[in-house]
């Protein structure tokens, strides 16, 4: 996965794409701000819980059911120069955001990559998403290494 998910995986019924339009969001601590009785969400955090909606909106579009299993998630980040998060937080907010709709809980992610790439114009920006089934066994699992 160099700058695009492959369309063959796309085909894959194992597997799932799909893209979220417009500049991806990194997950932020919730805040407010504010007196006792008027307190407000910071636009930070309000933001976030958008792309949030906005992330499980659009997965619920493109998967019918909840992966069962194990599952591999990787992610293309592409945003304008000086506009990117930390990889982590990417993961964090698109990961938690599917809970549910993906896959049951985001306990099941047993590989999970985060690709950043750069883009010169605001249209351009997205979230590219690959959600993969994963073979009992071909993963690691209570710190032994599988066969």
């Amino acid at each position: 996965m160099t700058a695009s998910v492959t369309e063959e995986k796309q085909a894959h019924e194992n597997c799932i794409q799909f893209q979220i339009l417009g500049r991806p969001v990194p997950a932020a601590r919730i805040a407010t701000k504010g007196q006792k009785k008027k307190k407000r969400l910071t636009f930070q955090s309000q933001r976030y819980l958008e792309y949030k909606r906005q992330v499980a909106l659009t997965a619920s579009k493109h998967i019918a059911e909840p992966f069962e299993g194990p599952v591999k998630v990787t992610l293309l980040i592409c945003a304008r120069p000086g506009k990117q998060g930390d990889w982590d937080n990417y993961a964090k907010s698109i990961c938690d955001a599917m809970n549910g709709i993906s896959y049951r809980d985001d306990n099941q992610i047993v590989d999970g990559r985060v690709i950043r790439c750069q883009v010169d114009e605001p249209g351009k920006e997205r979230a590219e998403v690959l959600i993969e089934t994963v073979k009992e066994g071909h993963y690691e699992s209570k710190g032994e290494r599988a066969e």
